[in-house]
């Protein structure tokens, strides 16, 4: 029981398996990063990225932000948007599938 319920759950809230995660984490000046995030959500459009401040906000002086898409997992890999995260600047980290959210 316990397993069908967990997967009932997983898919009403669109989690793992059913659906894949992108994980994309910047860091710099906080009104920068801001500014990128916001640009970054501007380029994977169709997609919607969530963006928020990562658990610990301050790595090494660097003001660190998240932002995570959710996709159907039938719906990766999608090579548009492999494209779009390969053309960021290298400061940003792309994880698909992260081990955290945090």
């Amino acid at each position: 029981d316990f397993y069908r319920e967990e997967l009932n759950e997983r898919e009403k809230y669109e989690y793992p398996p059913f659906f894949t995660f992108i994980k994309i984490t910047c860091g710099g000046e906080k009104s920068k990063v801001l500014e990128e995030m916001e640009s970054v959500k501007k380029l994977l459009t169709p997609h919607t990225l969530h963006i928020f401040p990562a658990f610990i906000e301050r790595v090494k002086g660097k003001y660190m932000m998240n932002g995570v898409i959710k996709l159907p997992t039938r719906e990766w890999p999608n090579h548009e948007l492999r494209e779009k995260l390969t053309s960021l600047p290298p400061h940003f980290i792309v994880k698909v599938d992260p081990e955290s959210l945090l």
